[in-house]
């Protein structure tokens, strides 16, 4: 899987360019999202900084993906994509969070694979004691939980708590 070579662009540029058709503020409750489609959800620190949530399926213009699964990035629109060592201080502007928790884009290891995203049967939970956790930049909780990540497909399911 290489996300970064994906015909398919990610969902913070398709945001930020105006694509995003639907977006999902991440509330207590189940939800869905539709790989190949401009709906993402949200979950806000600040106007800066937040989590976005994609479902990402290897069909149509990300045929090219080993794997598929949710991509929930972490952005901080205040970052540098220069500091890519993935801390607190020295952070990608806009990072996928890693569900296999190992960081090897950040360390320049691989284009990224199957173990990247999240789904049932892999890492079906991102919550502040999970690995990755979902803490903020600043290491405090940001409460999100995200569990009950459903198997990999065009349409996945979660449960936000």
């Amino acid at each position: 899987m290489d996300l970064r070579s994906s015909r398919q662009v990610g969902a913070y540029l398709r945001h930020a360019a105006g694509w995003t058709s639907n977006l999902t503020t991440l509330a207590p409750g189940q939800l869905s999202l539709q790989a190949g489609s401009n709906d993402f959800a949200i979950r806000r620190k600040s106007a800066n900084e937040y989590f976005l949530v994609e479902n990402r399926a290897p069909a149509g213009r990300d045929a090219m993906l080993g794997g598929g699964g949710l991509a929930i990035w972490h952005v901080d629109e205040l970052a540098d994509n220069e500091n890519q060592q993935g801390t607190p201080a020295l952070h990608y502007e806009c990072a996928l969070v890693q569900a296999d928790g190992l960081r090897e884009l950040e360390r320049g290891i691989g284009l990224g694979d199957p173990n990247d995203l999240f789904r049932g049967g892999h890492n079906a939970q991102f919550t502040p004691a999970s690995n990755p956790n979902s803490n903020w930049w600043s290491g405090s909780p940001s409460a999100l939980k995200i569990t009950g990540i459903s198997a990999a497909g065009p349409a996945m399911s979660f449960l936000v708590t």
